[in-house]
């Protein structure tokens, strides 16, 4: 009879090979998707990949400057990565000052409702979620006294963004400090090639609260011996997780995966071991209490704000159930689905809409077949994770403006629809999302539970967008604080599994 101790040990094994083949079946995507094709970038990314290729030669063939980097970027790292994110920081003020421009899908018409909120609400009313979204944006304008301008909402988004991967850096700090200089420069790599802080909308508003959770989670977990840490960050995390629910509903799924991993262990341990009755109070009831009332404290809190207000009037019960978008994502490519939507919401009470939304889940499951549906789901998980750019400009009226001249159409060239640059943003911006996949998937003799913790919330993820509407990896960003945190703590087993490779195969 297998034992509650080899239980979580088959768990563990069973999630580092599910986790690994998603994963590397990810990674073939990404490496397989259209922006990786050579012939959509210019002469400016040919030439800066000859350029890294140089480098990459003279720094192997020549033992002094190999030398020479490693003083720079190891030795000396306590000066040289916060330099680097530094400098990222003020590239990112000068790439937003000169791209920003109206956006257009959800985040647009969150910034009319800012600019005038008697407009239609009838948005808001299937879409309640974004309600959070709205009034934290008004909030976070009123703090600062800045006007409404799509500048100032963009650096909101920019000013989210980075308060998130500060909050991983200090994550990673709590797990182990000496990882810190690596999480910086991979950090840095990310932002610069993140376009994303342009656009004011939940995708990065979110980053905040889920890095919040994950630098709360790893206080309690790692400073388990003082009470009053254990208690600081619980509650620090009923806030956070209660801000992730409302902004974001789905990227509470990092949340999930906390209460399965280390639930699991905690039964295991509770069963294996003699039961110590202060340690689960000190290590369990109290965390998870003050979590969860100090998330539904927050919760009501906000509910009770938006009966009161008068900002926007907006009516109950013309929410789409969750049910319809489980329907939407089993059509088409599993995207949104505009036919869909309108039908849904001409039909009157959640009930009718819920039995719309399960008719079309049965004949769509009939039409397909298991072998069908099998297909589809492969299909579409390509379509939730290839794409490095995380679905720039795949939205609708994503960015209407031309590419302006002069100094600011420069960098617009490289992001805006009809830049002649845009390819080479692809390019570099898909070689990036790859070679985090590739870390990731390599690292996987890193098993610590809460690395595993990480594996499973990236596991939760995909399997959201593979049930639910999803068909562009946009709806990745949320779980970016995840990837990043999980790349830097695998980071030197996924290089010493690459050399093992590489030496194998010479």
């Amino acid at each position: 009879m297998i034992t509650r101790n080899q239980f979580f040990s088959l768990f563990n094994r069973l999630l580092i090979t599910i986790f690994t083949i998603w994963v590397g079946i990810t990674l073939i995507g990404a490496i397989q998707n259209n922006h990786f094709f050579i012939e959509n970038v210019s002469a400016i990314t040919i030439a800066l990949l000859l350029l890294a290729v140089l480098l990459i030669i003279i720094v192997f063939k020549l033992p002094w400057a190999y030398q020479k980097l490693s003083t720079i970027f190891i030795k000396y790292a306590y000066i040289t990565a916060p330099l680097f994110l530094l400098l990222v920081f003020i590239w990112q003020l000068i790439f937003l000052k000169q791209t920003h421009t109206k956006i257009g899908f959800d985040a647009g018409i969150i910034h009319n409702f800012l600019k005038d909120p008697s407009g239609d609400v009838s948005y808001l009313e299937i879409y309640p979620n974004n309600l959070f979204l709205l009034f934290f944006q008004k909030y976070l304008l009123n703090f600062f006294n800045m006007k409404l301008t799509w500048l100032n909402t963009g650096y909101l988004s920019l000013i989210c963004t980075d308060i998130a991967v500060l909050l991983n850096i200090l994550t990673i700090k709590v797990i182990n400090k000496k990882k810190v200089d690596l999480a910086i420069y991979l950090h840095g790599i990310f932002l610069l090639l993140f376009p994303m802080i342009i656009v004011p909308y939940s995708d990065t508003m979110v980053l905040p609260f889920v890095s919040a959770c994950l630098l709360a989670f790893s206080c309690i977990v790692y400073f388990k011996n003082r009470i009053s840490v254990v208690v600081v960050a619980s509650i620090f995390l009923g806030f956070s997780a209660a801000g992730t629910y409302l902004m974001k509903p789905s990227a509470i799924i990092p949340l999930i995966a906390i209460a399965v991993v280390y639930g699991l262990y905690a039964s295991t341990v509770m069963i294996e071991r003699k039961i110590n009755f202060r340690r689960i109070i000190l290590r369990g009831v109290i965390p998870i209490c003050s979590v969860l009332l100090f998330a539904g404290i927050s919760i009501n809190a906000f509910n009770h704000f938006t009966e009161e207000q008068d900002y926007v009037r907006i009516s109950k019960g013309k929410a789409l159930p969750p049910i319809h978008f489980i329907s939407m994502g089993m059509l088409g490519n599993g995207s949104y689905n505009r036919e869909n939507v309108a039908k849904t919401r001409s039909l009157k009470g959640p009930d009718a809409k819920k039995e719309y939304s399960k008719k079309v889940i049965k004949t769509r499951l009939r039409q397909l077949g298991p072998l069908g549906y099998i297909k589809f789901l492969l299909f579409k998980n390509f379509n939730n994770t290839s794409d490095g750019t995380f679905g720039w400009n795949v939205e609708g009226g994503f960015i209407t403006a031309p590419v302006e001249k002069g100094n600011r159409g420069f960098l617009q060239s490289f992001i805006y629809p009809t830049g002649k640059h845009l390819g080479d943003f692809y390019w570099f911006a898909q070689l990036s999302w790859s070679v985090l996949l590739m870390i990731i998937v390599l690292g996987y003799d890193y098993k610590t539970k809460y690395a595993q913790m990480l594996r499973l919330s990236i596991l939760g993820g995909f399997l959201f967008l593979l049930i639910f509407e999803g068909g562009r990896s946009r709806y990745l960003i949320q779980f970016l604080p995840v990837y990043l945190i999980l790349a830097t703590l695998v980071f030197e087993n996924a290089v010493q599994r690459l050399k093992g490779i590489i030496i194998a195969l010479r």
